[in-house]
């Protein structure tokens, strides 16, 4: 089976790269926002849709105008992977008005602005770009119209290259090459066991085999007050002046601190479960709701605001769905899947007699039946609820249980 990968490097531009670098990511901004006006444009109008195809040869004619002319600058298919990914956003757009969604979540095309928008570009045809190791943890990259671009090779590339994108994050620049990978995983299914897993706030992941992984969330606390430190400071300054810009770029690089260290770990993480389990099952929760802010309005304003508030922090500072999301795909590659399974009373359901009651847990880790007396770990206890209840609603079936019906499989090999 072939597979999608993406392998992302640190790139060593020189300054003229770097300068060349931003004036691309300019010019796909510009094509973007132009692209995006020309179709609202056309809309008011009542002139119907613009197509790629009617935009592309426009873009022809664009590059050739007086004031216009620096685009020539960037080469052409980057130009073009804009305008594709504006199309590509207009039927993200309307898929989801077809679903039913509304308002914000449809997530109408919006204009890019510079300094906030992420400065990208990405070159579709592999024949455009070359790698070359120089030493086993260098190389370059042949780029048109700038030369060889010096990465750090931190891993090998695997398989066929299928194309590349070049984005900024900070002071340093990225490339991520997507590959096409041969991906034989038949002859190690068998030897893997089964699996579920309880996501919680005190400990991020509880598996049914007794296992508990930790976030390091006092490395990520320590960062986040230093960033609230910072967020105080700035607050304080004139808006948009120098200080002020250094003083945003400071809190932002803690922000992409956090995200590496919380990524980090739910790969590492997810690579384990997925490599040695072929059947995982997780709850099915709506993290959405879950984090949802308690405020209210003020006609109706919210009880338990900061507590509320704090919960929420704790919540996202976990990064649940992003774990979802990782071992969902990597169960794939490795030919499994994951189950989800509604995560009612799953926190107070004994898993030695099935009694349900509020008060069998006792605390935060205490666990204690009140119908047999049963003593566990509460989060080891839930992760076995979670993986007898895909079990029975996996085997065939189980009337007198509501929640068969709310389960849902992913990513079946």
């Amino acid at each position: 089976m072939k597979i999608s990968k993406t392998f992302k490097y640190r790139l060593i531009p020189s300054q003229d790269q770097d300068a060349h670098f931003s004036r691309w990511a300019g010019c796909c901004r510009f094509i973007y926002n132009w692209g995006l006006a020309a179709r609202k444009a056309e809309w008011e109008q009542k002139n119907g849709h613009l197509s790629y195809v009617s935009q592309a040869a426009q873009l022809k004619e664009l590059k050739r105008l007086p004031e216009t002319e620096w685009l020539s600058e960037a080469p052409a298919q980057v130009l073009q992977q804009s305008l594709m990914n504006l199309d590509q956003a207009y039927k993200n757009f309307f898929t989801k008005i077809k679903n039913g969604q509304v308002g914000k979540a449809a997530g109408f095309p919006r204009f890019k602005k510079k300094g906030k928008s992420v400065d990208a570009f990405r070159f579709p045809d592999p024949s455009q770009f070359q790698l070359k190791k120089v030493s086993d943890t260098k190389a370059v990259i042949k780029l048109p119209k700038i030369g060889e671009v010096k990465l750090y090779l931190s891993r090998d590339v695997e398989g066929e290259l299928r194309n590349c994108t070049v984005v900024r994050e900070g002071k340093n620049w990225f490339i991520s090459l997507n590959c096409e990978v041969e991906n034989d995983y038949s002859a190690s299914v068998q030897e893997r066991t089964e699996i579920g897993i309880d996501r919680g706030i005190v400990n991020t992941l509880v598996t049914s085999e007794g296992k508990i992984y930790q976030l390091p969330i006092g490395k990520i606390k320590t960062i986040e007050q230093r960033r609230s430190v910072l967020q105080k400071r700035n607050c304080k300054k004139i808006k948009f002046s120098k200080n002020w810009i250094k003083g945003i770029r400071s809190i932002s690089a803690l922000d992409r601190k956090i995200s590496r260290i919380r990524l980090d770990f739910h790969h590492k993480i997810s690579t384990e479960i997925a490599k040695n389990h072929s059947y995982i099952v997780l709850e099915d929760l709506n993290i959405k709701n879950m984090s949802k802010s308690a405020s209210g309005t003020i006609e109706n304003p919210g009880t338990n605001v900061n507590a509320k508030s704090g919960l929420n922090r704790s919540i996202l500072r976990q990064g649940w769905y992003t774990f979802q999301t990782l071992l969902e795909y990597k169960s794939h590659w490795y030919g499994g899947y994951v189950k989800y399974v509604d995560p009612q009373n799953t926190s107070r359901k004994c898993s030695h007699c099935g009694h349900i009651e509020k008060g069998n847990r006792l605390t935060q880790e205490k666990f204690c039946c009140k119908n047999c007396g049963f003593e566990l770990h509460a989060d080891y206890n839930a992760a076995i609820n979670i993986f007898t209840r895909g079990h029975r609603g996996s085997a065939c079936g189980d009337a007198d249980v509501s929640w068969v019906d709310e389960a849902r499989t992913t990513s079946c090999a």
